[in-house]
């Protein structure tokens, strides 16, 4: 890294460019790093996104945004505020399937 702090000298790889016609790049650039739970690097982190959108969406004054997460792998998500709630687009990768119980649930 170049020491200056800022997120784009640290990226692996390019920030993608817009995609076609009339398309802005990204609204902005993330990372996720969790060491301590066993997460060197999120390749794309939806969940994180969710928070980072009505920040973003809120600092910027618009309610839908594009935002790219840089990494190896790296992703481009596609955000619209809904009230209180986050719409995410984009290319998924599956890496779980399972079934969640909540209290009281049978089986």
């Amino acid at each position: 890294p170049s020491g200056t702090g800022r997120v784009d000298d640290r990226t692996p790889g390019h920030q993608p460019a817009p995609e076609g016609p009339g398309e802005r790049g990204p609204d902005f650039v993330s990372r996720f790093f969790a060491p301590l739970s066993g997460v060197p690097e999120d390749p794309v982190t939806g969940s994180a996104h969710c928070s980072l959108g009505p920040w973003w969406a809120g600092r910027l004054g618009r309610d839908t945004l594009v935002a790219y997460q840089a990494s190896a792998r790296g992703g481009i998500l596609h955000l619209r505020m809904r009230g209180d709630r986050v719409e995410l687009r984009g290319r998924a990768v599956t890496v779980l399937r399972g079934t969640i119980l909540g209290s009281g649930g049978s089986g």
